[in-house]
């Protein structure tokens, strides 16, 4: 009897949810999201297995440092402007055209890729000091320096992905971020199987970014060409206006990423590659709860610019309760599985 009362609350909350006129669009979005974020992390988890069990924890502790590593030096490249786009997108959107919107986009990119390549040429060529001298890993300079060399794949790839946000296309946002691991998981297996090599995860993450950044670009630029008409009218917007509004944007994302990445960092400038990798599978089941917040925000930022923009306050507070809401109640159980059971799941999956 409770349970069929548990299950005919939970089917009557996610109707209303469904049919809200202003949250169901949410809703459904951030559904997709998390679905999709779950589907990716438990491939992500299958990978990091086998990447523990038959390359050892030493190359988790490369995977994972490479990761942290262009996570950091990528905030200097794109600027901030994988959020700005977020308000400006829209804003352009709702006063003007996606062909504004467009053009907006595009030179945004340019910034991206201008100081993308300047910075990745630079500290390509000191790689040889942050392998030696920071990390304590000389053997790490070609990766260091392909890594570099390489941000400028890696930043487009985040670029993108916040564009893809922007214009609302939310269902290719959450596939593209269920087909790294996808990609990962086969390419680790086929690898391992008939061309192993130890550092065969390292080489995967990199070839990932280049294909991933490639398959973004050609989403994007499409949902964009769809929607642009002969008539469309346009605004110049300016690069003083975009940079103007990104650096506030990339101080604060700065200071999130940075939290998010030093710890990694730090393990792998004072302890060895084998310590980073066992550091990066804790970190890895802990993220868990972040799902269902990064799910809603997902969908719901481009949705607060376009409520704001469009001047409909009362409507943008109704979607921030409504979204608060449902991330605490969605999160807890999560958090209490990992209070209790965390240390249970570790060795289980991990050995």
């Amino acid at each position: 009897m409770a349970i069929q009362k548990l299950k005919s609350f939970i089917a009557k909350k996610f109707n209303s949810l469904s049919n809200d006129r202003l949250f169901g669009d949410i809703f459904k979005g951030s559904l997709l999201v998390f679905v999709t974020k779950v589907g990716a992390t438990a491939i992500g988890l299958v990978t990091s297995v086998i990447v523990a069990r038959w390359y050892g924890a030493e190359v988790v502790g490369i995977v994972a440092l490479i990761s942290s590593y262009l996570s950091i030096i990528a905030l200097p490249a794109i600027l901030g402007t994988d959020t700005s786009v977020l308000r400006l997108i829209p804003e352009q959107i709702a006063k003007y055209s996606y062909l504004s919107a467009f053009n907006l986009y595009k030179k945004a990119r340019y910034l991206v890729i201008l100081l993308s390549l300047v910075i990745g040429i630079i500290l390509a060529f000191f790689s040889g000091f942050i392998s030696e001298k920071v990390f304590k890993e000389p053997d790490l300079t070609y990766f260091f320096m392909a890594a570099s060399l390489l941000l400028v794949f890696r930043s487009l790839q985040q670029f993108s992905n916040q564009g893809l946000r922007a214009v609302n296309k939310i269902n290719a946002f959450a596939y593209i971020q269920v087909l790294m691991p996808v990609m990962n998981l086969v390419l680790l297996v086929i690898l391992t199987y008939f061309f192993y090599d130890f550092y065969n995860p390292v080489y995967i993450q990199l070839f990932l970014f280049v294909f991933i950044a490639v398959i973004g670009l050609i989403i994007i630029n499409k949902a964009f060409k769809e929607k642009i008409e002969e008539q469309d009218i346009t605004e110049n917007v300016t690069y003083k206006t975009i940079l103007g509004i990104s650096l506030p944007m990339f101080l604060t994302s700065s200071m999130l990423v940075i939290i998010g990445q030093l710890a990694t960092i730090m393990v792998g400038m004072f302890r060895s590659a084998e310590d980073v990798g066992y550091y990066a599978i804790a970190l890895r089941i802990s993220t868990l709860t972040t799902f269902v917040l990064l799910a809603i925000n997902t969908v719901v930022a481009p949705k607060f610019s376009a409520l704001f923009n469009e001047g409909k306050i009362d409507d943008l507070f109704y979607v921030a309760r409504k979204s608060t809401k449902l991330i605490f109640w969605s999160v807890l159980p999560l958090i209490l599985i990992f209070v209790f059971f965390g240390k249970w799941i570790i060795v289980l999956l991990y050995g």
